[in-house]
């Protein structure tokens, strides 16, 4: 009887910390977003630009300021950035644009603009626009990215 009491005991001992530590590991964490592609991920609202190759990089999406690693050539996850020229508001404007996958193309700009530019294109045909100089032709047949 003792030694089951005992282990009793430690049972309610080892529950009572294990809940004490699992409360106290999550009480200061806060919700993770996750983000659904690409763009997301890069997406920095709050960062500090300190020098002058990180405002190279520093672009928009719409009105959000967005970090890209880089304007031209291929990341490890297989995302490929190039400069090209598409109509916003009606004026021929340069951008970086990126394709990721699923015909899914991100456009950055260097000032922010009233809507996001990014579109998906449904064709079987996207790679033929990969690399781009001109998106306006592409972009007229595609839908407007809402997220």
């Amino acid at each position: 009887m003792f030694q089951s009491h005992k282990i009793k005991i430690a049972f309610t001992i080892l529950v009572i910390i294990a809940t004490a530590s699992l409360v106290f590991m999550t009480q200061d964490s806060k919700p993770k977003s996750h983000p659904d592609h690409y763009q997301d991920q890069n997406r920095d609202v709050n960062a500090q630009q300190s020098s002058s190759s990180s405002d190279k990089l520093s672009y928009y999406s719409g009105q959000k300021v967005t970090h890209i690693p880089m304007t031209d050539g291929t990341v490890d996850n297989g995302a490929t950035y190039w400069t090209a020229k598409m109509t916003i508001d009606g004026k021929k404007t340069t951008v970086v644009a990126s394709y990721y996958r699923m015909g899914y193309f991100s456009i950055y700009t260097k000032q922010p603009t009233n809507k996001i530019q990014s579109f998906t294109y449904k064709g079987d045909d996207y790679q033929k626009f990969i690399g781009a100089k001109d998106l306006d032709e592409i972009a007229s047949k595609s839908e407007p990215y809402n997220y």
